[in-house]
């Protein structure tokens, strides 16, 4: 539409079980890591403009950016709690 760049900011919310509180632990270190199989960072990023091949899905986006990993804290939804923490992503695309 001639907008030029359209940029939202999402907070992403990430859960893990609260079985046994070290092994909640680990995993959400690995979800909220930077880099790593586990990593959603490294997940979401991988899927980056190469060239002019976007590679995002259905080109819904121009590029993303997985800004910070933050609020390691505990969760209440429904009537149970989980551990979890909140990736900020920021989403480009054509205006």
């Amino acid at each position: 539409f001639g907008r030029g760049l359209d940029e939202m900011t999402f907070e992403v919310t990430v859960y893990v079980s609260r079985a046994d509180d070290l092994s909640s632990q680990e995993r959400l270190d690995a979800f909220l890591s930077g880099s790593g199989a586990g990593s959603f960072k490294a997940a979401l990023e991988s899927c980056r403009q190469t060239g002019t091949q976007n590679r995002y899905a259905g080109n819904v986006c121009d590029d993303l950016r997985v800004e910070s990993a933050k609020s390691y804290q505990w969760f209440v939804h429904g009537e149970d709690t989980y551990l979890g923490g909140q990736l900020t992503v920021r989403v480009y695309g054509s205006g």
